[in-house]
């Protein structure tokens, strides 16, 4: 995993869901700073996120005394669609603290499905390239 200011796209089904908690936590200690998340865990798979994100904000806070920032936070994001996550995640996703923009040359595709999603991957990226975009429907 790259060390800060990357950007993961998370792909989880349910025979997946023993693997969320130590993954969001490693996303997390190496600098995330965005997160899309698809598959039938997708939804989970954000609100892991968005619960250590939580929870870490709250120890810092309990232990400096000073009230937690979650405009420093990772933003975190679930998408019912895999090609409209796919295609957010790397075209449409920026970071923010305090408003400005963070440079993110990454995007990490952490799949943790047993079926893989490997070539569709590089068949979207190829669809992408060509200009392609995901239905309005």
């Amino acid at each position: 995993m790259p060390q800060n200011s990357w950007i993961a796209f998370t792909i989880a089904d349910k025979e997946d869901k023993d693997l969320l908690s130590e993954t969001t936590k490693k996303c997390l200690d190496n600098g995330v700073c965005y997160t899309c998340s698809t598959g039938e865990l997708g939804s989970d798979t954000e609100d892991y996120f968005d619960e250590e994100i939580a929870w870490r904000e709250t120890r810092k806070e309990e232990e400096t005394n000073e009230p937690a920032d979650f405009d420093k936070t990772p933003m975190t994001t679930y998408h019912e669609d895999f090609e409209e996550g796919f295609w957010f995640a790397t075209t449409v996703a920026y970071a923010t603290i305090n408003d400005k923009y963070i440079i993110t040359d990454k995007v990490v595709c952490i799949d943790f499905t047993k079926r893989g999603v490997e070539e569709s991957i590089i068949n979207l990226i190829t669809k992408i390239n060509s200009g392609w975009l995901p239905s309005d429907k």
